[in-house]
């Protein structure tokens, strides 16, 4: 059997072919004895599918037919070949766990004369014929000898891979769904894990979501599992935050790492997608376990960007950085807070238009002022200092699970405003505000009511503190995407706030946030900022710098002031 160079005339010839073959175990034999597919055809049900798929390919180009899938463009396929290959990467047996259409395994034949044996796994029928319609093609196209072909229309959660190809001749590449699990439900998907919290959280984190996880890291988490002990390389495009949770969770998984490196792309450029982005690549069974993974450009591979990964007992974003700082690394005697958490914006937060509040349905809102506080929202947290708003907020408790009842006798206006919202409030989508009572609120209690906060926006790719002060003598809340300490001192809040912004602790805040996360900057990283060591190796000099760059304000400082709060914290 010989075929043409051009798509559609195999397809043609195809057709011809498996009208004309009636018996299937004949079929497959001559198509295995000219391209080493094994086992092509398995019924004569797939005899059918496969014939409606070739007609449909005579119809239209393969580079027209749109799956709604994410498939990897041949172009970034063969650049990430070709890194591995620059890397060392010489692989005799090819698995691309989740194939696709296949442009990863052609870009792999086509850089890797090496590679003899190649082992697809792939849930959809439809990707299943279109790649092996490319296979034959491009095995029609180049002269090489011929492949041992394997193909296994499977889960990959359940796929059980066999002893051959668990070898350290063996590459694992591929570009796994960057999506998670619950939106994968949502799609009804039947590639989904086993219903399970993997990763072991406490029924309050998997109710808040940290249960939620990307399906590529479950993977990637699987495959390195099950090819632990083999030595083989792991290549595979993800998000990258589970390249960082890979290399953080690792230190307590079954299998070890060897050499892993991060090569940062452009998602952007590549899928259409505005997300961080990795190609992760690692050997497997490294000794000594290796917990730490360099950050490279695809673009540039032989520059080394930064290791982010364990230090000691951190888990760190930059380690040579947090080496110099590592001192400071340990526990804030002052406790940072979040900001108030309401999820209904259009009814709490409120807004000054010619002098009335105005709510987010651009109705006036006259309520008590005792339970209206100023507003700010962590986007506004530019200016190192911060006196002034146009915004208000209503404040139903000074603390979370207090009373609300209580409102209709001592604030019947709002009583009135919130009862006329109720429908709404009980609506709020956060499973926090069930069988609460009505009308609460979350990050709320005594700390919230100090007249000056130190505040820092999470989602901010760098660590900028800012002093709020109290406006027309009340003190201003944050939203829920900031974090703050609250003060009744003067001196103690300016003093916090310089040493917060002075170099040393940036530098430690930049080595251990991971910027390409939702929110780099969270309670957790603030609260292992050492505040006393921080101040005992900073000199006043150093703070009147700080404040010299940070505002042109007139704030008074003196050395003498700034030894005492040394001494108090």
């Amino acid at each position: 059997m010989t075929f043409t160079k051009t798509q559609g005339n195999l397809a043609n010839q195809l057709i011809d072919v498996v009208k004309q073959e009636n018996n299937i175990d004949e079929l497959n034999a001559r198509l295995q004895k000219s391209f080493g597919i094994g086992r092509f055809i398995n019924s004569e049900l797939e005899r059918e599918s496969f014939l409606m798929f070739l007609h449909k390919k005579n119809l239209r180009h393969s580079s027209e037919i749109d799956f709604g899938d994410f498939q990897t463009p041949s172009t970034l396929a063969i650049k990430v070949c070709q890194t591995l290959k620059d890397f060392g990467v010489r692989p005799q047996i090819l698995i691309e766990p989740t194939c696709g259409a296949g442009n990863f395994v052609l870009a792999a034949l086509e850089t890797f004369p090496s590679i003899q044996t190649v082992y697809c796994v792939e849930l959809q029928e439809h990707y299943e014929w279109l790649l092996k319609l490319n296979l034959i093609h491009f095995l029609d196209s180049h002269k090489r000898e011929l492949l041992k072909i394997k193909f296994y229309r499977d889960n990959l959660f359940t796929h059980d891979f066999p002893n051959e190809v668990k070898t350290n001749k063996t590459l694992i590449l591929g570009n796994p769904p960057w999506v998670t699990n619950a939106e994968l439900s949502g799609f009804n998907s039947k590639n989904l894990p086993e219903k399970t919290n993997f990763k072991g959280f406490s029924g309050l984190e998997a109710m808040t979501g940290k249960s939620n996880f990307d399906i590529a890291e479950y993977m990637m988490l699987k495959l390195l599992g099950d090819f632990a002990e083999s030595g083989a390389t792991l290549a595979m495009l993800c998000k990258t935050t589970v390249a960082r949770n890979i290399i953080r969770d690792s230190k307590n998984c079954a299998f070890t790492l060897s050499n892993p490196i991060s090569f940062v792309f452009d998602a952007k450029k590549e899928f259409g997608v505005s997300t961080d982005a990795v190609l992760f690549y690692s050997q497997t069974g490294g000794r000594p376990a290796q917990n730490k993974c360099e950050v490279r450009l695809l673009e540039n591979p032989r520059k080394k960007l930064r290791t982010f990964g364990w230090a000691g007992g951190s888990f760190v974003s930059d380690v040579e950085g947090y080496e110099n700082v590592k001192r400071f690394d340990k526990f804030s005697s002052l406790e940072w807070r979040q900001g108030v958490k309401h999820d209904a914006v259009s009814v709490f937060v409120l807004e000054e238009k010619d002098n009335c509040l105005m709510n987010g349905f651009n109705e006036i809102v006259n309520v008590e002022a005792d339970y209206t506080f100023p507003f700010v929202k962590g986007s506004e947290l530019r200016n190192g200092v911060l006196k002034k708003s146009n915004r208000s907020i209503i404040i139903t408790q000074k603390k979370v699970g207090e009373d609300t009842s209580i409102l209709s006798k001592k604030a019947p206006k709002l009583w009135q405003y919130l009862k006329s919202k109720e429908e709404l409030l009980k609506n709020r989508k956060s499973r926090i505000y069930k069988n609460g009572v009505d009308f609460s609120i979350f990050g709320i209690g005594e700390y919230s009511f100090s007249p000056y906060k130190i505040a820092i926006a999470g989602m901010y790719k760098k660590p900028h503190f800012s002093l709020v002060f109290p406006i027309e003598e009340k003190p201003v809340m944050l939203d829920d995407t900031t974090y703050f300490i609250g003060f009744n001192s003067y001196s103690a809040a300016v003093y916090t706030w310089l040493l917060l912004n002075a170099q040393k602790t940036q530098s430690l805040l930049s080595s251990l946030a991971f910027i390409n996360t939702q929110r780099p900057y969270t309670k957790e990283i603030l609260m292992r900022v050492d505040l006393k060591a921080l101040a005992n190796e900073t000199e006043f000099v150093e703070i009147e710098k700080v404040l010299k760059h940070l505002t042109k304000d007139s704030i008074s400082i003196n050395e003498a002031d700034f030894m005492s709060y040394t001494q108090e914290l």
